[in-house]
């Protein structure tokens, strides 16, 4: 009797955690698509350029700057906008911030809502404009975020992608080409330098990376030996959540 009435309490316990699960994971699927259009909405409402150099049909007197990124409306709804970046041959095209850590924005979106998407920031340590920007950004269930590059280091899914169009207040939009992807540890050093005394010391660390990388452009070393600026790309390298590899696409210019 007592057994058949604790298996009976283990069926009814598990019927529940079920149903739970099922409940919780419906609910964050529901949020992320409700932020994920959010994203697309405001993709929408930005003047985008396509090159880097792109005339702003406004003359920038509605508050965008001569690229037509609506710097002034993006401010008023968060302040700690710093860039925007898109992404040829995928969806991304999205707003980056910066804040005071480089764990808030991994919970929060744009708008300050808690997300399971978040928003694309750069990290604290970086300077937008500086020699090596650091972006990183969720991979998210139902495509948004990064999740169209978490698989780069695949050389079918890095071929695939095209230009990076970076643009911040200071600069206006600048156009960066893929050099590699590296799958790495999520504490890996390398990627963890972000200024740099000469040329030279750049370009050995770009040939470091390349070195480390699971995918690399045919084109690596005349990128490197062209370029003066890197922004990477970094973001969860499996579907599984709460695993420590990462997948970084440097781009270069």
């Amino acid at each position: 009797m007592y057994g058949r009435s604790l298996g009976r309490a283990i069926r009814l316990s598990c019927l529940f955690l079920g149903i739970l699960f099922l409940v919780i994971g419906g609910r964050s699927i529901w949020q992320e698509a409700e932020a994920t259009q959010r994203y697309v909405a405001l993709a929408a409402e930005m003047s985008q350029p396509s090159s880097e150099g792109a005339e702003d049909a406004t003359g920038g007197t509605d508050g965008s700057d001569e690229n037509g990124v609506d710097w002034a409306s993006l401010e008023e709804v968060n302040p700690d906008v710093v860039a925007w970046l898109r992404l040829d041959g995928t969806a991304i095209d999205t707003p980056v911030v910066q804040g005071d850590d480089n764990d808030y924005y991994l919970h929060y979106d744009f708008w300050g809502q808690l997300s399971y998407v978040g928003c694309a920031f750069a990290d604290v340590r970086c300077d937008v404009d500086g020699d090596n920007v650091l972006v990183f950004q969720h991979r998210c269930t139902l495509g948004g975020g990064f999740s169209e590059i978490y698989a780069a280091w695949d050389e079918d899914v890095f071929d695939g992608m095209g230009t990076l169009h970076w643009s911040t207040p200071g600069l206006g939009t600048k156009d960066f080409e893929p050099l590699c992807c590296l799958r790495v540890d999520k504490r890996f050093a390398d990627i963890q330098q972000f200024s740099f005394s000469t040329d030279d010391e750049y370009e050995d660390w770009l040939r470091t990376l390349v070195a480390q990388a699971s995918v690399v452009s045919d084109d690596a070393e005349e990128l490197i030996s062209g370029s003066t600026r890197a922004v990477t790309l970094s973001t969860c390298a499996t579907v599984q959540v709460g695993q420590r590899w990462r997948t970084l696409v440097v781009f270069v210019r």
